[in-house]
């Protein structure tokens, strides 16, 4: 955590905050969170709309594939179930081999879509990155001098360049895998 010159002093004073104080969740936080991902997503899509519509997809496929496993490994018992019942008769060993294949072919596929879509997010994290990094490097370029001699603001520069890669990102990643959830649910 970076803390501002201002603050220092009465920092170290009083001691750090009780663990996991500025980890905890408050409805502020929610809403302030959600309130930010609109601009968000105008920035990434801004950036890549390709990369955001090809993660977006792969999330929503992905949230598919927990009800195909669940219907094929319950038709797959109750083709079990008939073969044993019927001794092999009337092809259901021959059904139980295709269900086994579409099994392992659902995993195959969800391991796929799951390698998909981290490649996709670390290349769009990639652009967002060098565009953020970019913007942050041209409005500094704006300033007088005696804005990067402030604390406040050299930490909040220092701030924006660090948080740049990961945080952009990272909350669409989320809103994404929050639609994954709803997909998975409902499917």
């Amino acid at each position: 955590m970076i803390v501002p010159m201002s603050q220092r002093r009465s920092f170290h004073m009083r001691g750090p905050s009780p663990k996991g104080e500025e980890d905890r969740l408050t409805p502020k936080k929610v809403f302030t969170a959600l309130a930010g991902l609109p601009r968000v997503l105008r920035l990434v899509w801004k950036i890549s709309p390709i990369f955001t519509v090809t993660l977006g997809a792969l999330y929503i496929l992905q949230g598919f594939l927990p009800a195909a496993t669940a219907f094929v490994a319950g038709t797959l018992v109750d083709a079990v179930v008939r073969a044993i019942q019927f001794r092999g008769a009337n092809g259901t060993t021959t059904v139980v081999i295709w269900l086994v294949a579409a099994q392992f072919g659902i995993q195959g596929l969800s391991s796929l879509l799951n390698t998909l879509s981290n490649i996709t997010q670390q290349l769009l994290q990639e652009k967002v990155s060098q565009q953020v990094q970019l913007m942050v490097m041209e409005k500094a370029n704006t300033l007088d001098l005696a804005f990067f001699e402030d604390a406040t603001f050299y930490d909040a520069l220092q701030r924006a360049q660090n948080e740049a890669a990961t945080r952009p990102t990272g909350m669409i990643s989320q809103t994404f895998g929050l639609g994954q959830t709803i997909v998975t649910l409902l499917s």
